[in-house]
Formats: structure tokens, sequence, C-alpha cells
């Protein structure tokens, strides 16, 4: 009869401790799930681009005295072409959709343009025998900006970029009058620069796998490489002196070439170290 007693109790302990733990476990504060990692942006980075650009300039030639009457000789210089070439730079994520930069590029561009024809006189009749001519050339582009971003996602950052622009601008221009009769003039000029301006653009960027950065971007670059040159040559006939004078007279005319607009799209791929 003890032992049946003493059993029932070691079983009702045991039920009245499994009652106890479970309505412990069930008082328990459920544990919050652990945030997703935050993909970190800050680190520097070094990489290529692919794209197109257009150029938009023009130039022109002016005829000053003893050339008065012929028109002057104008036209437009604009010209697309593809574009490749590197980026670095270097960004901090400094909140957490925030990220700031800076970066620099350089870009190959062969952009070129010329336009020929015959001159003009009074409004556009043409004079026999003559020819003017202009060109320029955008050799490649270079640029060091800011960037700052908004990471829509924390893999997706849009941006706004801006800064310093460079470009290689090459110009020539040529002007002949040469008359079966024996007039004669000849003028032509040719130079190189390296024109300042600046840059601004945006884009988007994502982070791929932690260290792949993948954009696409838009930049206008506006490069002062407005030139004017005067180029001052002898004017013949038949040889001889003009008028009477010796050495024969010269005459000048006037060369000029605009600033230069570049727009330019583009994608570029880069690895975050």
């Amino acid at each position: 009869m003890r032992r049946n007693i003493v059993g029932g109790l070691a079983l009702l302990t045991l039920f009245v401790a499994m009652d106890l733990s479970a309505a412990s476990a069930a008082d328990m504060p459920l544990k919050a799930p652990t945030p997703a990692a935050v993909d970190d942006w800050t680190g520097f980075y070094f990489g290529g681009h692919v794209g197109g650009g257009w150029t938009n300039s023009s130039a022109e030639i002016l005829f000053p005295a003893p050339l008065l009457g012929i028109d002057p000789f104008a036209g437009s210089l604009n010209r697309s072409s593809a574009l490749g070439g590197f980026q670095e730079g270097i960004n901090w994520q400094f909140a957490r959709t925030w990220v700031v930069g800076i970066e620099g590029d350089w870009s190959y561009f062969n952009a070129s343009h010329s336009f020929s024809r015959t001159l003009t006189f009074n409004g556009g009749t043409p004079i026999p025998f003559s020819s003017g001519s202009l060109s320029t050339k955008l050799d490649w582009l270079a640029s060091a900006r800011n960037r700052l971003g908004y990471l829509a996602t924390p893999n997706l950052m849009v941006y706004g970029t801006g800064g310093v622009a460079w470009g290689k601008i090459t110009d020539s221009g040529a002007a002949t009058l040469n008359n079966p009769f024996g007039f004669t003039y000849a003028s032509n000029v040719a130079f190189n620069n390296v024109a300042v301006g600046w840059a601004a653009g945006g884009g988007l960027e994502w982070l791929l796998a932690s260290h792949w950065l993948l954009r696409g971007e838009y930049l206008y670059y506006h490069l002062s490489s407005g030139q004017h040159v005067a180029s001052n040559n002898p004017l013949t006939f038949g040889g001889l002196c003009l008028v009477g004078a010796c050495p024969p007279p010269s005459a000048t005319i006037d060369y000029s070439w605009s600033s230069m607009n570049v727009n330019v799209l583009r994608a570029a791929l880069s690895y975050k170290f």
C-alpha cells in the first residue's frame, strides 16, 4: 500500500514539473530575427568602361580687308564616336543609405569632323578656283569628379557626379584662291591644345557579389576650347607685286573655333578592393 502511494506521488510530481516547464517556455519573449547584413560600399575600386559620345562645336573663317566681299566660311563640327577607357576611385558609406566618393577617369575618344567647299562672295556667288576647309578632332577625355549616392536598396545606388574635365583637341583650317589668270592666295593653320572645363552627370550602380561594381551613366562635358587665330599671307597676281608694291602686300584672315560640348553614355565595371 505504501509503495503504491509513493509511486503515485512521484508520478504527480513529474506531471507538475512538466506543466511548469511548458508554462515558462510559453511566457518567454520570442527572440527577434537577426537583421540582414548591410552590404558595405566603402573601399577603393578600379575598372574599365565602354560607350559612345557626341561632340558639338563650330568654326568660322572671316575675310577682312583687302579681301572684303568674300562671305564668312562657317559650319558645325558635330561628330559621334565610340569610346573606351578606365576609372578609379574611392567610396565611403557614411550612413546606411548614403555614399560619397571621388573618381578619376580617362577615355580614348577619336571623334573628328571636317567640312570644305568653294568660297563665295556677295552673299553666295561662288568664287571659281577657291576653297575653304575647317576641321576639329577630340582625341581623349579625362575628369576628376566628386560623387554622391543614395542607396535605393542595399545593392543599388543612384548617384550624381561633377568636377573638372580635360580634353585634347586638334584644330586645322585652310583657305585658298588660285585664279588661273594669276591671282593667288593661300593660308592654312593647324594646332592642338588640352582644353579645361567641367563635367557633370549621374547614373545607377549595382554592388555585385561584394566586390564587383556595375554601372550605367551619363556625363556632360563642357570644354573651354574656343580658339582665335589670325593668319597673314602674301597676296599676288601673276607672281608680280600688286599695285606697284614690293614685296607683295599681304592679307590677314581670321580663324575661330567655338568651345566644345560632349555628351557621353557609357557602361563601367569595377573591382572593389
